[in-house]
């Protein structure tokens, strides 16, 4: 597979992996006792997945009800929670642990599998880096360097514009965690190697279940890659007299070394990994989705722009072209944060998984304790009872039901006529309507959400600003039906024609 273009699995893997399915399915059928869930099988499963690989957990709900299971190759049995029914009690329920299902599913392939949740840490760095003045600047600069490349100078023809938008990203999270540019030897050795460790990628490759052994010995050679790197630039700006700003390695390590661990830059290392995917697959994915259904409604892009006109009215000229928006000033682009929330529903076919602590119970069925559990976002995301007709349509103009944890519909905050009223997706504090999982919900919600928003929208920003965008002959991205994590990386290049604006 060609890693400079960060694309999902080949149609002929993903035709071999369907004829598994089948065959597992026909071979190992569970029998069922008084409680169990229903069995989904996975025949039934394969013929949902042909006919509308998007819809497939919204007709199993259908078929089967909220609570369902099914044995995956591979993965084993995994009990499915569906749809709006489930969405609060699997959120909610402390017996479902997050990292359990982490460390099964990734194993080996994390730079310390023994090691705690970086969770907290990682929050700790997120909220660090929005307080940080100087990281807006840092986003903008790279923006603008990525401008200054073939493609993008003076406007002309982008080739492929999710690797360019994976490679903004990548050179966005060096240069924040490590001072790096992305394009010296150091930045280029280490974006080869992180791509290497792609876990979606990994577990996306028949020859990684195939010889796990294998695979597992030649990605830890890469974490002693990347630990190396990181000793040295730790040597480097630990030592220097005046510390940059992008102190994030040095800061990270120091409160490492502090807690005793025996290996801090190991420690240092799980970390800066962990921060460098919560903060790249997705994000990359959503800014490239973004620029291109830009491209494709010239409606929208105009919307867009006037909300830019309107938000940054202070500026002319070129100085309205290069301004790097403050904080309200983001947070006034109530626009592109819908068209930025409604584009995730549409394009992440995340399963979020869980393991049981214990016992659970849940309409009359029950999962035992140690069970893989799945909530599928999909379900809950692409159903027309919530969304309605048009679930499966781009509108960032929609409103839905806000629903509380405790299932309660109306915002809080709002008056007793109006409670119950729909809103758009984006009201009320992120993580809190259980109608909208775009940045997860509950005990685990995306830890860089605020992050991952105030990067998109100052990169967008910029981008709408300089150009006027096309999409180039009209080609829509192609997406993978065997993709259940993350955001929808295309199979097909998806290229731009770039117009610069004249000020």
């Amino acid at each position: 597979m060609d890693f400079s273009s960060p694309t999902a699995i080949p149609a002929a893997v993903a035709a071999g992996a369907i004829a598994f399915f089948f065959l597992w399915g026909l071979l190992f059928a569970s029998p069922k006792g008084k409680r169990d869930p229903p069995n989904v099988s996975l025949v039934h499963f394969v013929r949902l997945l042909l006919r509308d690989h998007r819809t497939v957990f919204i007709e199993i709900n259908k078929h089967y009800g909220p609570v369902a299971v099914i044995k995956i190759p591979l993965l084993g049995k995994i009990y499915l929670m569906l749809g709006s029914q489930v969405v609060n009690a699997f959120h909610r329920t402390k017996a479902l642990n997050f990292m359990k299902a982490v460390s099964k599913l990734t194993g080996h392939f994390t730079p310390d599998p023994q090691a705690p949740s970086g969770t907290p840490e990682i929050a700790m760095i997120v909220n660090r880096m929005l307080a940080d003045p100087f990281v807006p600047s840092h986003i903008a600069d790279e923006v603008k360097t990525m401008t200054q490349r073939d493609g993008w100078a003076k406007g002309g023809e982008v080739v492929d514009v999710f690797s360019d938008c994976y490679d903004l990203v990548m050179a966005i999270n060096l240069r924040c965690l490590c001072d790096v540019a992305a394009q010296s030897k150091t930045g280029m050795e280490l974006k080869a190697l992180v791509m290497k460790t792609d876990i979606e990628r990994l577990m996306q490759q028949l020859g990684t279940h195939l010889n796990r052994a294998k695979a597992v010995r030649e990605v830890q050679d890469v974490y002693k890659r990347m630990k190396a790197i990181l000793q040295e630039l730790y040597d480097e700006k630990s030592a220097a007299t005046t510390k940059s700003s992008n102190d994030y390695l040095v800061w990270i390590f120091d409160r490492v070394a502090a807690q005793g661990v025996d290996d801090p830059m190991q420690r240092t290392l799980f970390l800066l990994w962990g921060f460098l995917f919560a903060a790249q697959l997705n994000t990359y994915a959503n800014l490239a989705w973004l620029l291109v259904r830009i491209a494709h409604d010239p409606k929208l892009a105009a919307r867009l722009m006037d909300e830019q006109r309107d938000v940054l009215a202070q500026y002319k000229g070129t100085d309205f072209r290069d301004a790097i928006p403050t904080v309200d000033e983001l947070n006034r682009m109530s626009l592109l944060e819908r068209v930025m929330f409604e584009n995730i529903r549409l394009t992440a076919p995340g399963v979020a998984f869980r393991v049981l602590d214990e016992d659970f119970s849940f309409n009359d069925c029950d999962i035992p304790a140690g069970s893989m559990v799945g909530y599928s976002h999909p379900s809950l995301h692409l159903d027309e009872s919530i969304y309605g007709a048009n679930a499966k349509e781009f509108d960032p103009d929609r409103k839905v039901q806000f629903m509380q944890l405790d299932g309660k519909i109306g915002l809080p905050s709002a008056g007793a006529d109006t409670a119950k009223e729909p809103v758009h997706m984006t009201e009320g504090s992120l993580h809190t309507n259980y109608n909208v999982a775009v940045f997860g919900l509950g005990r685990h919600p995306c830890v860089g959400a605020k992050f991952a928003i105030m990067e998109t929208k100052i990169a967008i920003s910029l981008i709408i600003r300089r150009y006027n965008l096309l999409l180039k002959d009209d080609v829509f991205p192609k997406v993978s039906m065997t993709q259940f994590q993350g955001i929808y990386r295309p199979t097909n290049k998806v290229g731009l024609c770039l117009k610069e604006r004249v000020y």
